[in-house]
Parts: structure tokens; C-alpha cells; sequence
């Protein structure tokens, strides 16, 4: 992976300094406790799927909003990307990993992504996440 990709950590710490926001209050908004936060801005830990929607349903935003980091602020507005790895979004979970795609790219109708599931059986992945995206 490149080093220089955004982080989900980076991207959480951004949003919320970006709005002036402490820990807590960014917390408070979201439903996510403060020490989850704290865990996530230092990339001790990850959010699945279900809380990345949880935030972005919770802060108004769209999903895509909550991966384009500050830098993309500066881009022209453009409707092409090309998606690959090393400019994912990387969020690690103990089943699966997942890599959010063009985070450039806003307003999209649709998350472009790459999912790796590592539990080989239903047992194993425990119970299932639903999400209205289905």
C-alpha cells in the first residue's frame, strides 16, 4: 500500500477539525464513544461498514463526503476517477477488508469498492451486517 494513501484515522481526525469539533462532541453527533474515535484518528482501530454508514447518516453526509479528505478540497470538480488499491481507502475488520474507491470523486450515487472476505464459513463471520444498501 502506498504510505502516502489517506487513512480512515486521517480522514475521521480531518472531518472533525475541519467542523471544530472535539473528540466528544464528534462522538456525541455520531453515536461512536469518544475512545472508539480517539482508537480510529490513531489508526489503532477500524470502523466496519455499518459505522461508517452510522456516521455519515448521523452527520447528514453522504458516505463519499466522509472519504474525501481536505486535499480533494483543491480539485476541479471532475466525474472521473481511476480506482485502484493504492489510493483506497483501507478499512481493516476481523472477516473482511474493505477499499473504498475514488475518494476523490463526490456526490457519487454509488460507493465503488473492493471487499476481501477472510471467514471461510457462515460460523466462522458470526452474524451478518445489514445495511440499507442492499
Amino acid at each position: 500500500m502506498n504510505d502516502q494513501a489517506p487513512t480512515l484515522g486521517k480522514l475521521i481526525r480531518a472531518l472533525r477539525t475541519r467542523n471544530g469539533w472535539t473528540i466528544q462532541e464528534m462522538a456525541d453527533k455520531t453515536g461512536i464513544p469518544r475512545s472508539t474515535l480517539a482508537k480510529v484518528e490513531h489508526d489503532r482501530l477500524t470502523l466496519g461498514y455499518d459505522k461508517l454508514l452510522q456516521i455519515s447518516q448521523r452527520l447528514k453526509m453522504r458516505m463519499s463526503e466522509l472519504f474525501a479528505g481536505d486535499e480533494m478540497e483543491s480539485r476541479a470538480m471532475t466525474r472521473r476517477s481511476v480506482g485502484t488499491l493504492e489510493g483506497a481507502i483501507h478499512v481493516d475488520a476481523p472477516n473482511y477488508e474493505h477499499f473504498f474507491l475514488c475518494p476523490d470523486l463526490r456526490k457519487k450515487r454509488m460507493i465503488p469498492m473492493v471487499a476481501r472476505v477472510r471467514a471461510r464459513t457462515l460460523e466462522e463471520f458470526g452474524e451478518l451486517v445489514r445495511h440499507a444498501g442492499e
